[in-house]
């Protein structure tokens, strides 16, 4: 296939074919196997529930609540609350502080916290006494009426009930034909005190300081995680249970497939890569490859995938040539195993007359073969035949794990978790709190799963590729550290065959345009409540981690943000999509932050013109940045993963170098160099997971809570989007796979 002769408008057809029937494709779950819960998968084995006792156990646990819950909503039916409160007179009341629990964290106050006085009858009738919000520091006051306790025969306990606001829920239709959709909080119950009837008896009782447990920050670790101690037990969020039975129905029959390989592995029984790849569902390339043997081994399918498949990669243009444009991966600095070829690669690429991308060399520095002593520097061109092939893997391969790692893990996941934790813990009131909530949900559950079979030491990562525990906790750390809200921009097209950054922007466009009308809609509120977006920035930014520049752009760039040194980067390097090296970090507690304050005003004046302008555009940048992380970029990041790394020989997430003296240029079907059976089984069973166990889509709104006005804002556009291939109704909601 030369350059000449190639046909790309066959090839993108052959791929539009191919997608067409692989979206037909489903594996149908026929066995009893039942999923626990989401925290036990496990490419090793998850922990299903199989055994006739065991399921009858489960069902009958099924019943236990379902009865329960029965049984609730019948007390709730004949003893209903009424919200109304008894107060005739205030002669008395009950007052105390919410803090967060930490040792660290005691003396931080939790604010706007609703809280609740309650009592119930001999006759199991409740009365509500009283209502408040925690005020800015923590404090509140439950003013109520003493005669109301002795009057109506009160039990001798009384209930403080502690709320939390997690969730909201938008009305269906505009209101009076406008553009306004109003959200509903929903606040649901996270403590309940009780308080015995008999230390009621003068003014006021105070409760003193009450600690929670609540959206806690991990000290165990340089990076913004929240305390999860047992994930069935004290996680803040839960699951929903339509969350549990989609990965369930769609990802067991492919657990049992790799349960299988893995027992076959063990008892010595033959197996090969190729019985493995058979087994799974095909993917794309494999199904490309029937209609048209070496479609995806080509120049120009290599090229498309790294800018508009998984991939998605930045390019530099070439400083000393603008028709050529350059991709890096750097490895080497970063701890990993001898075994693996880990190469720092240089890639370089064109566009031709029509918009196309083209390879037009690889660079590959470091061991390429076993036994390899001094370092090694070889560039290879389309010229090089067999060579030319082995090295395009080795890209494939290395942009692989660079994409897991750096763009999936970090930059979708751990990058929303450290927005969720921070407004988790203090929006409550602010109407911001609707539009943000729904695309943080349950992040902050998948990443504890994470750490547990991905990225901790007995993790697929590092059983898999190149990278040992402290390589990869460290390119975590550096990744998540050149990420920041302020001044990010997608993604600029290079040509009109850019798909991945074409859609990219239209989705971007889409936000900003869906917040600006929010805030014409609720600015008053947003501004009144504005303590709320201070204390969400100061507990971002307090808890970022170092921002991070490589030595090597240090150098090319004059510039290193984690010592106060911003400069304008020259013309040749990409700022969209990438941290502005022109802004100086901020400076706290000793260390500069990778992430910029959204606001350092604890409330707004609009006598300041100027001021109050620039603070509520901060806030909307830094609105549209999470959305669009948590979303479109975890969607284009993690549903492409199947297409692009469900082939082992095609790519997987590490290369061997091999036994044979060509090593990792050696030819495809070199069992030395792909990953060994149990590590290939495995892989398929992460490409199939992350990529077809789909739950939480915007369109679909599975749960009530995404603004209506957003989901028809994107409708809108469902013809441009199509054009670039992709389905509307496949972008995900949020970041929980």
């Amino acid at each position: 296939m030369t350059k000449n002769a190639f046909d790309f408008e066959e090839m993108f057809r052959i791929q539009a074919e191919c997608e067409q029937k692989l979206a037909k494709q489903t594996v149908k779950k026929t066995s009893r196997h039942q999923l626990k819960s989401v925290h036990h998968l496990s490419d090793r084995g998850s922990k299903l529930v199989s055994h006739p006792i065991a399921l009858l156990a489960e069902y009958m646990y099924f019943l236990y609540e379902k009865l329960r819950d029965y049984y609730l909503s019948a007390l709730a039916r004949f003893f209903p609350r009424n919200e109304h409160i008894f107060l005739n007179s205030i002669n008395s009341s009950v007052i105390g502080r919410l803090t967060f629990s930490d040792k660290k964290d005691y003396h931080t106050p939790i604010h706007h916290m609703h809280v609740e006085l309650w009592a119930k009858t001999r006759l199991w009738q409740w009365i509500k006494l009283s209502e408040a919000d925690t005020d800015t520091e923590g404090y509140f006051e439950l003013p109520f009426d003493m005669s109301v306790i002795h009057r109506n025969r009160i039990a001798k306990k009384i209930r403080l009930e502690i709320y939390h606001t997690n969730s909201h829920h938008f009305n269906e239709h505009p209101i009076e034909n406008t553009a306004e959709y109003r959200a509903e909080r929903l606040n649901s119950l996270f403590k309940t005190i009780k308080i015995n009837k008999s230390d009621l008896t003068g003014m006021s009782y105070n409760m003193g300081t009450i600690p929670l447990f609540y959206w806690e920050y991990r000290h165990d670790t340089a990076l913004p995680r929240v305390v999860i101690k047992d994930h069935d037990l004290d996680a803040p969020q839960k699951y929903p249970k339509e969350r549990l039975d989609a990965i369930a129905t769609q990802f067991i029959p492919i657990e049992l497939i790799t349960r299988k390989h893995l027992l076959r592995i063990k008892r010595g029984k033959k197996l090969t890569i190729e019985d493995i790849q058979a087994d799974y569902p095909e993917n794309l390339t494999v199904a490309m490859e029937k209609m048209k043997p070496g479609i995806t081994r080509s120049d120009q399918w290599f090229a498309d995938r790294m800018v508009n498949g998984m991939y998605a990669s930045t390019l530099d243009v070439d400083p000393e040539n603008p028709n050529f444009y350059w991709l890096y991966y750097h490895w080497s600095s970063y701890d990993h195993k001898p075994d693996y070829a880990f190469n720092d690669i240089s890639m370089k690429f064109s566009i031709n007359d029509k918009g196309y991308f083209l390879p037009e060399s690889i660079t590959l520095k470091g061991p390429i073969s076993p036994g390899a002593k001094a370092p090694s520097k070889i560039t290879l061109t389309p010229n090089d035949g067999q060579k030319w092939d082995a090295a395009k893997r080795v890209a494939r391969v290395s942009g692989g794990i660079l994409t897991e790692v750096d763009k999936h893990f970090t930059e979708t996941h751990l990058n929303t978790e450290q927005y969720a934790i921070a407004a988790y813990r203090n929006i409550r009131r602010n109407p911001i709190g609707s539009i943000l909530f729904p695309h943080l949900r349950n992040v902050v559950l998948i990443n504890h799963t994470a750490d547990e079979i991905l990225i901790n030491e007995s993790g697929y990562i590092n059983r898999a590729t190149a990278l040992t525990p402290a390589g990869i906790s460290k390119r975590v750390y550096d990744v998540l550290g050149t990420l920041d809200w302020k001044n990010w921009k997608p993604m600029k097209p290079l040509s009109d065959k850019h798909r991945y950054a074409h859609a990219a922007n239209l989705f971007y466009n889409i936000l900003e345009d869906y917040i600006d009308e929010f805030f014409v809609s609720y600015e008053d509120e947003i501004v009144h409540e504005w303590h709320e977006i201070y204390t969400f920035s100061q507990d971002l930014v307090e808890n970022a981690v170092e921002p991070f520049l490589c030595k090597h752009l240090q150098k090319e760039l004059q510039a290193n943000p984690n010592a106060g040194k911003p400069a304008q980067p020259p013309s040749w390097y990409t700022t969209e999509n990438r941290m502005d090296l022109n802004l100086e970090r901020p400076f706290v507690s000793d260390s500069y932050k990778a992430v910029s304050h959204i606001t350092t005003q604890p409330d707004l004046d609009k006598n300041k013109p100027e001021e109050y302008t620039a603070e509520l555009n901060a806030l909307k940048k830094a609105c549209a940045y999470i959305i669009f992380n948590a979303t479109f970029g975890h969607y284009w990041a993690n549903s492409k993963q199947y297409d692009d790394i469900g082939e082992i020989r095609y790519s997987s997430l590490g290369i061997r170098l091999g036994t044979e003296p060509d090593g990792v240029l050696g030819s495809e079907d070199d069992d030395s160099i792909a990953p060994d059976l149990t590590i290939s089984t495995q892989m398929m069973w992460w490409s199939n997971m992350l990529s077809k166990t789909g739950y939480g889509y915007i369109m679909r709104n599975e749960q009530g809570d995404i603004n209506p006005l957003l989901i028809k804002k994107i409708k809108e556009k469902e013809s441009e989007f199509k054009a670039l291939g992709v389905d509307i109704y496949a972008i995900q909601s949020e970041t929980n796979i």
